[in-house]
């Protein structure tokens, strides 16, 4: 098999003939248990070394582990991380564990003991950095919490000590691990995933009482540091113990080093075959390959072990392992291989309320092993009759809402690329769309098929399009680039339109070509599956580079509802597109990338809609289509894209809602509110008390939620206590009682946006900014009101030339009530709460550096989107009244008499028989606002820099960026065209066209 593994100088194989090379090296028992590709791990090689002989305990069984370990040693002092700070920390724990031992316990000369001790010194000064690094909250390593706290006290005891800021969360994880076990666990008959990391319980177990956990082949659980550890305390000699070590040595060549588990056949060869008999990959030749005796073999283990099979026969089941190997059964059986299944023990053994579990006791579930669940389920569809929908809707909802609600990248506990869970479930979704289609999975409710579905679709297929590398590559790794093809070959599977086929066609033609050429040459190595620490499967890599390279699409039949859900086009998206494509910010997107995002567009847009009244009423306020609704969504989709989908999907659900929101208090502010007369002054006052009372109450009691609030899914908001008396409290707004149906849609809103999840875990210093600047927000509209009541005085009174004399130069109103009326101030208060940690202590930009250059990102931000939707609204201004910047007497200095300022900005015609406020030249004060507004964007750019320099979090600023990228394409559209809802005028009931 080494021949054809990468790097060798060789073309990566064909299917049929990694599917040969199974059949030589684990046809029959014997061979089987013998086998596995894993990467020799340092930590396990740590632990063989400590392992003394049965007759001498200063002498070492396997001599040469200890000198891997001393010539593994980096100049820093520690030890390798293969893929994650995690395995770095594991591996220098146990190679400093193995050396210092040796140095205290062994005889040594003095030239020995000095070597010993530089080694010693070099690594804990090394591992205390890596320590003090270490983020323990993100870890998924197995059993890390349990292993590394042992660790540490294994080295405390021989005088090694570490303190890092990570230990109390360490320490949390470990009492909450270890409050679930107990030593009757592991010294009972059944086996427990606890054996497996048995090394942790150094000093804490009898070990002679877990003997019976013993065997020639699989030592303890498969592990070769735990049966080391066991070998090592066990008051006596076990000779199973040892040969099972002696064994996995030598199945490595004899050079003492060893992987983290051995065997593993069940898993490496399901996951290879079942994954090769795949839809998507070139099975013509497949069949000609006899596997009966792997499938025999595979039939006999899960007839003896009641259909649930672990990584090697005798190994603890678990759901993972278990539901690859049921589904490379049933596609063996399509290929005539006798093969029976019994899928029901799976479902009675893993199945939870909310999802599949992998161990009976895990601390998370994983992402991966439910896909791989809901594919053995979807498999078995005909055998089951419909059996197992409940247990597919479950899983698939699980999915889906993880994907909806989490981080940008989907993590797992056993595969640390997302791009292979999202391979996963993007090939579980398709299968399950094409069932939906065929007549089956009817009882799950539609909307899971004909929106949550394809709408993940089309985020996944965005982000790993997005992540592309420039050689084709994801990430410059054979085995992630497999992934990504695979996953969208089996999105290719789906009715595209033929533009996004196309593209998607060329996208993996780029990427195979990468594949084809890198593969012989390749010298990195892809360490993605975790263990206790992560490794590499030979086998898995080269099968997925081999299915990679041969997939093939066919143009499957779907019905026309199907397919119209993937390549709906309307009206107004076809408009969108033909504006889109204009814009300097989009000029370099792909064109059926834009198709895209248009069909996951008209998802968002749709739910949207649903939810549009769940705040502020909207159904009787006399405005024109709210054709933003179409705009807003391709907006943040487009610039999340631009930016590498930058934002996960629940950040993007939230300020979905959240531009919708503000496009409605924008005009229930121009209408609702600016109707009233003798209460504004009140309302004013009100507003800012309500904001201040509303954020000193949250920062009081921490957690209190008001109502149920939606993010942008469509489902209407449950707003708790709002009643019409209760609007507004007696004792302070009797004299508002005219008020209370404007209070309580403000007040819905603001408590929608201080009482937000996101925001309630924030610092009170974060949420006093978020409420003040939603104060100045809703007051901003007040003063425009005002203004605009102004305005439409001075057209009416020839005697007035202008606006007031005491009112602020334009360059004060441009950054304050121009800037916050724009809601960029309060949107990116809100948008920190959103994408900082969710500890109430820290924010994103913590430092007042930070705080002070990013207020000033968003205010030259604000202040210029002001500008570019001023310069694009000249005219709907004009009609409906409203304050422009163009009516600030700055604009009028060296104009010419004669030239109306109200002129259309596209072709330059007169505009309506109103008299223009004043009647400077209209193509000037455009050029001047123009000018202004690049200003804007150089200062905000100069801030923008400024702020990368102070702020190390690379999730921060490019969240950041999306949001500056929005807003700039928000004011590239006004100036092209207005979206803003149309008044609609007596006279005129359909207006005009922005």
């Amino acid at each position: 098999m080494d021949a054809r593994l990468p790097g060798r100088s060789k073309p990566c194989p064909r299917p049929e003939e990694v599917l040969e090379l199974i059949k030589e090296h684990c046809g029959g028992h014997d061979r089987m248990m013998n086998f596995s590709s894993f990467s020799p791990s340092l930590y396990d090689t740590a632990w063989l070394s400590l392992v003394p002989t049965e007759k001498d305990p200063h002498a070492r069984l396997f001599p040469q582990c200890l000198e891997i370990v001393l010539r593994a040693q980096q100049t820093d002092g520690t030890w390798p991380s293969y893929a994650s700070p995690t395995d770095g920390i594991l591996v220098s724990l146990a190679a400093l564990l193995s050396i210092a031992t040796h140095s205290a316990r062994s005889l040594l000369s003095s030239e020995e003991h000095r070597a010993f001790t530089q080694c010693i010194q070099r690594g804990t000064s090394g591992l205390q950095k890596l320590l003090h690094s270490w983020d323990v909250e993100n870890a998924v390593h197995v059993g890390f919490e349990l292993l590394v706290t042992a660790l540490l006290r294994l080295l405390e005891d021989l005088a090694i000590q570490f303190e890092f800021p990570g230990r109390a969360k360490l320490m949390q994880l470990y009492q909450k691990k270890i409050s679930k076990t107990f030593p009757e666990l592991v010294y009972g008959s059944k086996g427990t995933t606890l054996l497996h990391s048995i090394e942790a319980f150094v000093d804490i177990i009898e070990f002679q009482r877990i003997s019976h956990h013993c065997s020639e082949e699989l030592g303890i659980f498969g592990s070769p540091a735990a049966t080391a550890a066991y070998l090592i305390h066990s008051p006596k000699w076990d000779p199973r113990a040892e040969s099972y070590l002696r064994r996995t040595v030598a199945s490595y060549g004899g050079t003492e080093n060893v992987p983290s588990a051995f065997p593993t056949p069940l898993f490496e060869v399901s996951w290879t075959i079942s994954s090769m008999l795949s839809p998507v990959v070139e099975g013509s030749s497949l069949g000609n390959v006899d596997l009966s005796r792997v499938t025999s073999f595979f039939l006999e283990t899960m007839k003896q072990q009641g259909s649930l099979v672990g990584f090697a026969p005798g190994i603890l089941e678990d759901a993972d392992t278990t539901a690859r190997n049921l589904l490379m059964l049933v596609r063996l059986h399509r290929l005539g291989y006798t093969a029976t299944v019994d899928i029901a023990p799976l479902v009675s053994k893993f199945e939870t309320a909310e999802c599949f579990k992998t161990y009976q006791l895990e601390r998370n579930p994983s992402f991966s092993a439910n896909c791989n669940v809901v594919l053995a389920l979807l498999e078995l569809k005909h055998q089951s009759n419909g059996q197992y929908v409940s247990q597919i809707e479950k899983a698939l909802t699980f999915l889906l809402g993880l994907v909806e609600t989490g981080d940008r990248d989907i993590t797992d506990k056993w595969n640390i690329s997302s791009e292979y869970s999202s391979m996963l479930l993007v090939e579980a979704m398709v299968v399950a769309l094409k069932q939906y289609d065929a007549g089956f999975l009817q009882t799950i409710p539609q909307d899971l098929f004909t929106d949550r579905i394809p709408k993940t679709l089309c985020r996944i297929i965005s982000q790993v399009l997005a992540t592309q590398q420039s050689d084709g590559s994801w990430g410059h790794s054979l085995e992630v680039t497999s992934y990504s093809i695979l996953g969208l070959s089996h999105a290719s599977r789906l009715p595209w339109g033929s533009s996004i086929r196309g593209y998607l066609t060329d996208r993996l033609s780029q990427a195979k070509s990468f594949l084809s050429a890198e593969y012989p040459r390749a010298e990195k190595n892809d360490y993605l599956w975790i263990e206790k620490t992560t490794f590499q499967s030979s086998l898995l890599r080269m099968a997925y580079c081999s299915m990679a390279l041969h997939t093939t699409i066919t143009l499957e039949r779907w019905s026309n509802p199907m397919a119209e859900v993937f390549t709906y086009v309307s009206s107004q998206s076809s408009t969108m597109k033909k504006l889109f494509t204009m814009l300097p910010l989009l000029e370099k997107v792909p064109a059926p990338l834009l198709d895209l995002v248009l069909v996951e567009a008209r998802f968002h847009a749709s739910n949207l809609a649903t939810g549009r009244n769940s705040i502020l009423p909207r159904g009787d306020l006399p405005l024109s289509k709210d054709k933003y609704l179409g705009y807003i969504p391709v907006i943040w989709l487009l610039c999340n894209q631009i930016n590498n989908q930058t934002l996960p999907a629940g950040i993007i659900g939230d300020m979905l809602k959240l531009s919708q929101l503000t496009f409605q208090i924008d005009e229930y502010m121009e209408t609702t509110v600016a109707g009233l007369s003798q209460e504004q002054s009140s309302l004013e006052s009100w507003i800012r008390s309500e904001c201040r009372s509303t954020q000193a109450a949250e920062c009081q009691n921490g957690t209190e939620h008001f109502g149920t609030f939606e993010n942008g899914d469509g489902n209407e908001l449950n707003i708790d206590g709002f009643k019409g008396d209760d609007a507004q409290s007696p004792s302070r707004n009797n004299h508002l009682s005219t008020l209370s149906s404007v209070q309580i849609a403000l007040r819905k809103f603001i408590r929608y946006i201080l009482r937000h999840k996101a925001v309630l875990r924030s610092s009170p210093l974060t949420q006093r900014f978020l409420a003040t600047e939603l104060s100045e927000f809703l007051l901003a509209h007040m003063r425009q009101n005002s203004d605009n009541v102004w305005l439409k005085i001075c057209k009416s009174d020839s005697a007035q030339a202008g606006l007031p004399q005491h009112r602020p130069s334009y360059f004060s109103w441009a950054r304050s009530t121009g800037a916050d009326h724009t809601s960029c101030p309060f949107s990116f208060r809100f948008f920190m709460c959103l994408i900082s940690k969710p500890d109430r202590v820290h924010s994103c930009f913590e430092s007042a550096q930070a705080q002070y250059f990013s207020s000033s990102v968003t205010r030259h931000l604000a202040t210029m989107c002001r500008q570019y939707n001023d310069y694009g609204s000249i005219m709907r201004d004009a009609e409906e009244n409203n304050l422009n910047s163009v009516d600030f007497a700055e604009f009028q200095a060296g104009a010419w008499e004669g030239e109306s300022m109200k002129r259309d900005l596209v072709h330059d015609e007169p505009l309506s028989g109103e008299k223009s406020l004043w009647t400077g030249g209209l193509r000037s004060a455009r050029e001047s606002l123009m000018a202004i507004a690049e200003f804007e964007r150089k200062l905000m750019e100069l801030s923008f820099r400024a702020l990368k320099e102070v702020v190390s979090s690379p999730e921060a600023i490019g969240g950041l960026k999306v949001l500056i990228d929005v807003t700039d394409l928000f004011g590239q559209l006004y100036v092209a065209k207005d979206i803003a809802s149309r008044k609609r005028k007596a006279e005129n009931l359909d207006g005009v066209e922005g």
